[in-house]
């Protein structure tokens, strides 16, 4: 029985190691995945749901209360009889019942402000939501193309080893021979250890892309899967027409992030007013029905109740006068959050500046090396080319030779920033 158990076990876990392994996820994928399992999304959606039950809250106060009691009881002993209101000393059953309800006729308007103030928070939480749902679309797509570029570079980095390793195989019988000098030898082989240490290098860098990519998803490394490539997914980068400042502007005008600022603000204003509200007299309306019942009596319980009962209306007037200066003090607070709010808002503002100026500038100069790196990869693979040739003929040593390995291999590897000119262009449109 435990065999079979821990052959069921395996044979699953060997199975979605191999579904996992072979699972080919393209970008929409990821982010849907990310969209839908998002620890974080998950947490602004909760924070949502809280301000929209205050709002709920904060306008369903303004309904009248409505309240029922009952009660009863066994009396022994020396006791008031409810029903003739003199002492006995008997074993006797009594009861009450009392129906009643009130409401607040005027409280300096601050349920009315209050309502108004979580309204606002409502709203800004809604757009928060909104700006996390966009920048969790952002990093997905980052995290995406990090690993890509990460797999790409490790693949051309392999390649690249394959060169040296011929080269090094071709050194040795040559070594062997006497055919070449000794420190032409020793340098092809310290430059396939070099090699070999940067690729483990690099695995470890495409494995930490991989983790980040995976932890936005909510799920482990072993579950993403090869991922798809990004072409025929996104349209090649146009050249940026707008400046900083244009961009700056439309950035605040649409991102959630920045509607909810004065959203934010709006609701320290009525905070601030909540507040002042409790300087004001508090008038208030109650009205109920009650009755009483004596088993001494020998009228019936219903008719009891109906001959027992008591009806009233009464209005209070509650006057605030001195309460150890606590409203003073609460309006107080309430105007340091509104300070504290406005300070993170020009805060939020001149990050969103700098981003967007820093934004621009990086797409302009990226657009511009692509045709630089373009350029380079060309003249240095022909340059390479030569090395190689003449290297095998004895016309140059070995630092020649691995200095123009060294530059093409480079150059192939800034070449991959393609990706990154796509994610420029993700963000900026």
């Amino acid at each position: 029985m435990h065999y079979r158990y821990i052959v069921s076990v395996l044979y699953f876990l060997v199975g979605s190691g191999f579904a996992a392994l072979g699972q080919v996820r393209d970008l929409q994928s990821c982010i849907s995945q990310a969209l839908q399992y998002n620890l974080a999304v998950q947490h602004s959606e909760i924070k949502a749901q809280r301000s929209s039950i205050a709002y709920t809250r904060s306008w369903q106060e303004r309904l009248p209360t409505l309240n029922a009691r009952l009660g009863h009881g066994i009396n022994e002993g020396k006791s008031i009889d409810p029903s003739t209101n003199q002492f006995i000393s008997k074993r006797f059953t009594s009861g009450n019942q009392e129906l009643t309800t009130s409401m607040v006729l005027f409280d300096g308007l601050g349920m009315l402000y209050d309502i108004r103030q979580q309204s606002k928070r409502w709203a800004a939480d809604q757009k928060d939501q909104e700006g996390a749902l966009i920048a969790l679309k952002m990093d997905v797509i980052l995290a995406y193309i990090q690993v890509l570029t990460s797999k790409d570079i490790l693949q051309q980095a392999e390649v690249n080893i394959e060169t040296t390793r011929a080269q090094l195989q071709r050194s040795e019988t040559l070594h062997k021979q006497g055919a070449i000098a000794p420190g032409d030898y020793f340098d092809i082989k310290g430059q396939y250890a070099a090699e070999s240490s940067s690729i483990n290098g690099l695995k470890k860098t495409l494995f930490d892309r991989r983790i980040a990519l995976s932890g936005f998803m909510n799920i482990a490394e072993s579950e993403l899967g090869e991922l798809a490539p990004l072409e025929g997914q996104t349209n090649d980068m146009d050249v940026l027409t707008a400046d900083a400042d244009q961009l700056y502007q439309e950035a605040q005008d649409k991102l959630p992030d920045f509607q909810s600022l004065q959203l934010k603000t709006d609701a320290t204003e009525y905070a601030v007013k909540y507040a002042k509200s409790a300087y004001y007299p508090r008038l208030t309306f109650g009205a109920g029905l009650n009755s009483q019942y004596a088993g001494t009596s020998s009228d019936s319980y219903l008719r009891q109740i109906d001959n027992n009962l008591g009806k009233y209306v009464s209005f209070g007037l509650n006057i605030p006068i001195f309460n150890g200066f606590k409203v003073r003090n609460q309006v107080k607070l309430a105007r340091l959050d509104q300070r504290s709010q406005q300070v993170e808002n020009d805060q939020k503002r001149l990050e969103l500046r700098q981003n967007t100026s820093r934004a621009v500038f990086e797409y302009k100069q990226s657009y511009e090396n692509i045709a630089l790196l373009k350029s380079q990869v060309t003249d240095y693979k022909e340059s390479f080319r030569i090395a190689q040739v003449r290297f095998d003929e004895g016309d140059i040593n070995s630092v020649t030779y691995i200095i123009a390995k060294n530059k093409i291999m480079n150059k192939l590897c800034h070449s991959l920033q393609y990706y990154n000119i796509r994610l420029y262009c993700s963000n900026i449109h």
